[in-house]
């Protein structure tokens, strides 16, 4: 509409030329709006930029001061630690010099140790000697050990100056920050001896505290980090030395250095040469005065302007975004005044041009009082008017749009519901030429097999009508992909060859090898048979050819010729209509219902082709259509062609599943000609135990025609057929535990449809293990994706041919073998767990962790029985032993992960009683089997369970050709260790304390403590639990239980090292019940360590070295 409406205002500009008001009232205001804002932002700035500048001078006099006080503090400190240094030298210097005049020769041969003795050291100090020369002869510490002063003349010249004076020299205060050491030199002339020195070297860590304070390094590095408005800070000697940088100070910096140190205030120049530097002379020398020189310090501050630069610019962009804001509120605010003015008059001439266009409803809804309105009542009037008119036309015209999709809709129902009955005769009539009813009479053949025929073309017929019905609703599909035009115009031909009959006609193909199009293969062969199965029926005697040519670079042209009776010309226009005919005598003559070449031209189209028709009346006709040519690299699964395997399930529709023409031609062509058997492959195999039943499917259909089809064309096969008439005796079937191989299911039922049916089915039965064949008469996508949704294995659509159907029965029924037979392997509790479906979907490396209780179950001394026993023996043994307890296990909701020789490792995913119970019923069954197992002399199976719970990782290790599902976990090992400990303590059952907290019904079971074990590879001790309802001799179990309160007073006096009390308690056990091991192991432990005692460190831990 909005175009409708720029176009009308372009002609209108073009006659008349203004200027719109609401442009020249945005536009004043604007300006207005946008000189007052700028004034304002200006003299604002300039204000700030003022107070920002007087802020900066203030902070950096205030930072000055800060600075000052920091390095005077510094200087205070060091002060402090140089007089207490100094003081431990003043009083070892008038030791030093008495020892001095009591030593006759001072040099690197002195005993040295007398007079460190007096002096009493530290570990660091040290006394060292410098003889004339300046070098150092002696000291202990081999670093000082031939240093020459003389490469320091300044220090050279103080000692000179100090023997002179014959007085000690006391050096600077040294800092060693690594250490955290401080240490002081006195330097104590000889005056026995020219220029020779005796050093005293004290240091301390007295003061590690303070120490970090001394690094002027690190002190600037903390000033400018606290302070952000210091860029830098640079500590300088009065001797032009830089005390926190080792880089060289360049002239400049020099000049100002030198010139502070004999003036002691900054040049005048520095206010104006750099005001982002400022200079501070910190006079130290009255607080810190050595004589060896001055400290004090010159400090140069750099001071980072760009808070000032960044605080103006932010400042700008504020008022930057001010203005642009406001002056865009005001382009909106004039904006909406001058629309609220002209909008009436704007919507009257938007709505006349509405109309003007044709859309006669639009109503003029502009609110007025002035001559508009007048203008606006006159406008409806006519408009109404004219809309009496147009409504009736329109109201005939949806008359007859509805009577046309009425009869769409009539001619596909009745297609769909003739498809039905149309299966079932053409079902039943088969299977009775198979003979499914016996053997038949020759006459009585040829009966049913025109049976057979009409119910074929009739249902050729029917799938014209859908075909057409799609076509019409554009509801038809291709799935193009590149197709050899040669192979599939050789099958069209030897298709189409028995509808020759008597004919004296030859069938010729012209098309060139390794011709590539892109179509659908399926719809391609369609269009060549309608052509040439429509020459054929107009051709009696010559030749019918077919010929390709390049049509263009893009297209490729196929034409079929025949020798027939020809179309007049003013009929060829009219032969690709529906339903038409170039005569009705030819409809009489030759029969057909006009619908072939509609669809041929309709699916040509479809194809992005075109066909053309060039006929002579006599001499034949020339049909000729263009599809699309492919490039040979896209016959490389091309993807933008080729549909995957999955869209080849999921995006069927009634194009594809419908059964096309040429596969009833040949339907009609065996019909006519022979019964052909059912071809062997395709019957179910026959069992090589003759004992064994056929494959059992079930079908459900409230048909009884279907059902009857269904079942004769199954037992033709071999398969025995159950059937059911709706979705509830389905049901009932299945749960009353009946086995079937396969199910075949109607959708289309009532009271449940098949989809209710298999999404109740699939709650109890996997895919892989009992397929479900969807049978339906529609086959609309969506029907299609949701039948697959809720669990479908496949579907077929009515009608479908018996070679079809026993092709995917067969095929279902394969595929469900081979995957019951891996879960022999791999059982499908793994699978879910893995939340796969099928071991093919297994990969190396899925995993999942899922806290479950773990089940080792073990023969007690199967080594001894296996010695006894051949190979053969041995397996048969084991397979029977195994068959008893192993379905025990899947009765409680477990499944077996491996066998392990004679043992069972089992997992139960859902909680701890099952596991317990399916212990329990093991022993039970053992206990059964043992009664029965024939010839007496036969030894008794002893089995030990071990329990515990725990977090497990179930996953598939390996590599790719060889993979096997496992679990890992900390949690198997201990189930193992406590299945080997029913051996120590000669029990059925044990189980760990973590798994009998799990336990939901904990006072359904009779337990004992055994006690706290630490088995082998384990750090911490096991509570280790006997249930005693898995004792096998129910006597012994009986007095087990009533003992219980003994024996639980036993071996707490036993962990409690009273071995005398606990000795009394576990021979009193053993006296009421001697078949009470427990009791026999604890009385030998405790009169073990009555004699011999117990370890120091013992903690009633037992350790357990065996498995």
């Amino acid at each position: 509409m909005s175009f409708i409406t720029k176009s009308f205002q372009h002609i209108y500009t073009n006659e008349i030329i203004y200027i719109p008001l609401r442009y020249g009232l945005t536009g004043a205001f604007v300006g207005l709006v946008s000189l007052l804002l700028l004034i304002t932002a200006s003299i604002h700035y300039w204000e700030t930029e003022d107070y920002l500048e007087a802020m900066y001078h203030h902070i950096q006099q205030q930072t000055d001061s800060n600075v000052s006080h920091a390095i005077r503090l510094l200087a205070t400190n060091q002060k402090i630690v140089d007089d207490s240094l100094r003081e431990k030298l003043d009083k070892t210097v008038p030791i030093v010099k008495r020892w001095m005049e009591q030593s006759v020769t001072i040099d690197n041969t002195t005993d040295w140790n007398i007079i460190k003795k007096d002096l009493t050291l530290e570990d660091e100090s040290d006394i060292f000697l410098i003889d004339e020369t300046g070098i150092v002869r002696y000291s202990s510490r081999l670093r000082w050990l031939g240093a020459n002063y003389q490469t320091y003349p300044k220090m050279y010249n103080l000692l000179n100056n100090s023997y002179n004076a014959k007085t000690p020299l006391y050096s600077r205060t040294i800092y060693d920050y690594n250490r955290q050491r401080v240490g002081k030199l006195a330097y104590i002339p000889n005056p026995y001896k020219t220029n020779q020195f005796v050093v005293i070297y004290v240091s301390t860590q007295r003061y590690p505290h303070i120490i970090d304070t001394f690094d002027v390094a690190k002190l600037a590095n903390q000033l400018r980090l606290i302070n952000n408005t210091i860029s830098n800070i640079r500590i300088f000697n009065l001797n032009e030395s830089l005390l926190n940088d080792e880089t060289l100070v360049d002239s400049k910096t020099k000049k100002i250095i030198t010139e502070m140190s004999n003036t002691r205030t900054p040049p005048n120049y520095l206010t104006t040469a750099n005001l982002n530097a400022r200079y501070l002379y910190i006079n130290l020398s009255d607080e810190q005065n050595t004589g060896l020189a001055d400290p004090s310090k010159i400090i140069e501050i750099n001071y980072n302007r760009n808070i000032i630069n960044d605080s103006l610019t932010q400042l700008s962009n504020i008022y930057y975004l001010i203005i642009v804001t406001s002056i865009v509120l005001s382009v909106l605010f004039t904006y909406l005044i001058a629309d609220y003015i002209t909008r009436p008059l704007k919507a009257i001439i938007q709505s006349i041009n509405i109309i003007a266009l044709g859309n006669l409803d639009h109503p003029i809804t502009v609110k007025t009082n002035n001559e508009l309105k007048i203008l606006k009542h006159s406008i409806n009037l006519m408009v109404n008017s004219m809309l009496t008119f147009i409504n009736q036309i329109k109201q005939q015209n949806q008359e007859l749009q509805k009577l046309d999709r009425m009869k769409d809709e009539f001619l596909s129902n009745t297609s769909h519901e003739l498809r039905t009955p149309i299966n079932g005769i053409i079902g039943i009539t088969e299977s009775m030429l198979d003979g499914v009813s016996g053997a038949l009479a020759d006459t009585l053949k040829q009966n049913l097999q025109l049976i057979a025929l009409s119910g074929k073309r009739l249902s050729n017929l029917v799938n014209d009508l859908l075909d057409f019905a799609q076509l019409k609703h554009r509801e038809l599909i291709l799935h193009p992909k590149p197709v050899d035009i040669r192979i599939v115009s050789d099958i069209v031909l030897n298709i189409a060859h028995p509808l020759i009959g008597s004919k004296n006609l030859i069938l010729i193909n012209h098309i060139a090898d390794d011709v590539l199009v892109t179509a659908d293969e399926d719809r391609l062969q369609q269009i060549l048979l309608n052509l040439i199965s429509n020459a054929i029926k107009f051709t009696e005697f010559g030749r019918i050819e077919i010929f390709s040519s390049q049509y263009n670079e893009k297209f490729l042209m196929i034409s079929i010729t025949d020798t027939g009776i020809g179309i007049p010309e003013d009929k060829i226009d009219k032969i690709f209509n529906a339903f038409e005919q170039a005569d009705a005598s030819i409809s009489r003559e030759y029969g057909g219902a006009g619908l072939g070449l509609s669809i041929t031209k309709k699916l040509v189209e479809l194809h992005g082709g075109e066909i053309r028709l060039q006929s002579t009346v006599g001499k034949g006709s020339r049909f000729s259509f263009t599809l699309p040519l492919a490039q040979r690299d896209s016959l490389f699964f091309d993807t933008a062609i080729l549909p995957t395997t999955e869209e080849q399930h999921t995006a069927k529709t009634d194009n594809e599943s419908l059964p096309l023409p040429f596969e009833l031609l040949l339907a009609e062509n065996r019909a006519l000609h022979d019964n052909a058997p059912l071809p062997a492959m395709l019957a179910a195999e026959p069992s090589h135990n003759n004992t064994h039943k056929p494959f059992r499917i079930l079908i459900v259909d409230d048909d009884p025609v279907n059902l009857k089809v269904l079942e004769n064309q199954l037992s033709l096969a071999n398969y025995q057929a159950v059937k059911a008439v709706d979705g509830h005796e389905a049901l009932d079937h299945l749960w009353a535990g009946e086995e079937f191989a396969l199910i075949l299911l109607d959708i289309m039922m009532p009271k449940m449809s098949g989809f209710d049916v298999c999404r109740i089915i699939r709650t109890q039965y996997p895919a892989t293990q009992l397929p479900v064949i969807l049978l339906t008469a529609r086959s609309q996508e969506h029907d299609l994706v949701e039948g697959l949704e809720v669990g479908a294995n496949d579907y077929i659509t009515k009608p479908f041919s018996k070679v079809e159907l026993l092709s995917r029965i067969k095929t279902h029924i394969n595929l469900s073998r081979i995957n019951i037979a891996y879960s022999h392997f791999v059982p499908l509790e793994f699978l879910k767990l893995l939340e796969k479906d099928s071991i093919i979907d297994v990969r190396l490396g899925d995993h999942v962790q899922k806290r479950m209780s773990v089940l080792f179950a073990d023969i007690r001394s199967f080594t001894s029985l296996s010695e006894s026993m051949s190979p053969q023996d041995n397996f048969n043994f084991l397979n029977a032993y195994l068959q008893q307890v192993s379905p025990v296990i899947r009765q409680y909701n477990g499944f077996i992960d491996k066998y392990i020789g004679d043992t069972v490792m089992a997992l139960f995913p859902n909680k701890a009683d099952d596991a317990l119970q399916a212990a329990l019923s093991m022993l039970n069954a053992l206990a059964k089997y043992n009664l029965t197992r024939g010839r007496p002399g036969r030894p008794i199976i002893r089995i030990g369970i071990g329990l515990h719970i725990g977090t497990l990782m179930l996953g598939t290790i390996g590599e790719e050709k060889r993979m096997e599902g496992t679990v890992i976990s900390d949690a198997v090992n201990l189930a193992s260790r406590m299945e080997g400990l029913t051996r120590m303590y000669n029990v059925s059952l044990v189980i760990s304390q973590q798994l009998l907290e799990n336990l939901e019904k904990v006072d359904a079971y009779h337990c004992r403590f055994l006690g706290n074990l630490r088995v082998k590879g384990k750090r911490e001790p096991v509570q280790v639990i006997e249930v005693l309802d898995a004792e096998p001799d129910l006597n012994t179990r009986q007095l087990k239980i009533e003992h219980l309160a003994i024996f639980n007073q036993a071996i707490q006096a036993f962990f409690q090292k009273s071995f005398t009390p606990a000795t009394q308690q576990f021979a009193e056990l053993i006296e009421k019940n001697p078949a009470d091991k427990v009791a026999e192991f604890y009385l030998e432990r405790c009169q073990y360590y009555a004699v011999h005692g117990v370890p120091d460190d013992w903690e009633g831990v037992e350790e357990l070295q065996e498995k």
